[in-house]
């Protein structure tokens, strides 16, 4: 299972992603899928770095909205 963790502190919210063994399939599935739409927009692959980023930012903006109300 891939986790994003979530948690405010003063009024800005930050993630953390948890991988265990079980997840490490799926999280190289979302990097292929991920590399595989940014190469169709003509963009460069992406680190698995950047996929993580990719998914904290993701899991932070919708954590953003519930704490906005939207």
């Amino acid at each position: 299972m891939l986790l994003i963790t979530l948690h405010e502190e003063d009024g800005k919210v930050y993630g953390s992603l948890g991988l265990n063994r079980k997840a490490e399939l799926d999280f190289w599935a979302i990097v292929k899928g991920y590399n595989a739409a940014r190469l169709r927009k003509g963009e460069p692959a992406a680190n698995p770095a950047e996929v993580i980023d990719y998914l904290l930012m993701l899991g932070i903006r919708m954590k953003q909205r519930v704490l906005n109300g939207v």
